[in-house]
């Protein structure tokens, strides 16, 4: 039996075949890098909404108006840091946290100005914890969304510093850690050896610090 030669348009059929194959295993891998590709336009600007390109396209109408430094109830700031943009999750969609401004009662005031007594820390020249344009606390004084260690169990996380045994408090409130002479309630005293905890701090969310969780600190 003879063997007959394969035409030569086979062999540009096979090439095809092989051609198509490769760009069928090549292309989606391309595609799935591509949208893996971390974009500060595109993901950070969940909260950073003025990084969104729609407010440098001159042939896109926005939704809102570009205002990267609003004037808002605590003055002037960055958009990411006002309290509507907090309270886009923790309005209760994402975590309810509405319980800390019920009847401007906040957990810590802000919109004001330091007193003389407060003594912000610096590093490398640079305030720890930044106050607004107008020289006012606001909700990113102390809380910040980057460099989260999500394995930290000792101290609540986006904070700018961790607050273990209230440390973060006590950062710039150094004179409220003086003791009894100065008319401070004293700190970091064993509440066992007292009583036990009043069940009227139990309900407002006290907290204590130490190994054993029964050391006075600020929180309790």
């Amino acid at each position: 039996m003879t063997m007959r030669a394969l035409p030569s348009t086979f062999h540009g059929r096979l090439a095809t075949l092989w051609l198509m194959v490769a760009l069928l295993l090549f292309l989606p891998a391309t595609d799935t890098w591509a949208t893996r590709d971390i974009s500060p336009k595109r993901e950070c600007s969940i909260c950073h909404v003025m990084w969104l390109t729609a407010f440098t396209r001159k042939d896109a109408t926005t939704l809102i108006p570009y205002d990267p430094k609003p004037v808002v109830e605590t003055g002037k700031q960055d958009v990411v840091s006002t309290e509507r943009m907090c309270f886009s999750c923790h309005d209760g969609f994402v975590r309810d946290s509405r319980f800390a401004w019920a009847n401007r009662q906040h957990f810590h005031p802000v919109g004001v100005k330091p007193s003389p007594k407060i003594k912000i820390p610096t590093l490398e020249g640079k305030t720890v914890f930044p106050l607004n344009d107008e020289g006012k606390i606001y909700c990113g004084t102390c809380h910040s969304a980057h460099g989260i260690n999500w394995k930290e169990k000792f101290s609540p996380l986006f904070l700018r510093v961790k607050n273990i045994n209230s440390s973060l408090c006590l950062a710039c409130h150094v004179d409220r850690a003086t003791g009894i002479k100065e008319g401070n309630h004293p700190m970091f005293k064993n509440i066992e050896r007292i009583g036990k905890v009043p069940v009227q701090l139990k309900e407002a969310g006290s907290k204590f610090g130490g190994k054993k969780h029964n050391k006075v600190i600020c929180q309790s």
